[in-house]
């Protein structure tokens, strides 16, 4: 009985911790402040992303294939084809595109 009591304590401990990491990484990207990882599309600024116009270009030509019709794989091999880098300076998979096509900061920062 005393180890069940234990383990309801320690799963609404978890539970809270994740809570509150949830409301402040939420907290933070509402107010446009860095939190790791950078998104792709920005750059730190202190404790600020701003907009980064190279990678804002970078993620419109994503749009515009995916609307083309293009598979995921296809974008990413088109992009490694051009030589434009990832976000950190290596090779675009197809999960890097499909993140930065459902990442809803792109539209709302």
């Amino acid at each position: 009985m005393v180890f069940r009591m234990l383990a309801v304590l320690n799963e609404f401990e978890r539970d809270q911790i994740s809570e509150r990491t949830s409301a402040i990484l939420q907290h933070k990207k509402a107010k446009g402040e860095v939190y790791s990882p950078t998104p792709y599309g920005f750059k730190r600024d202190g404790s600020k992303l701003v907009p980064s116009k190279e990678e804002r270009r970078v993620i419109g030509e994503i749009v515009v294939m995916k609307k083309r019709g293009m598979s995921l794989r296809a974008i990413a091999s088109s992009l490694n084809e051009e030589g434009i880098p990832a976000k950190r300076g290596g090779i675009w998979y197809a999960s890097t595109v499909r993140g930065i096509l459902t990442n809803t900061f792109h539209a709302t920062g």
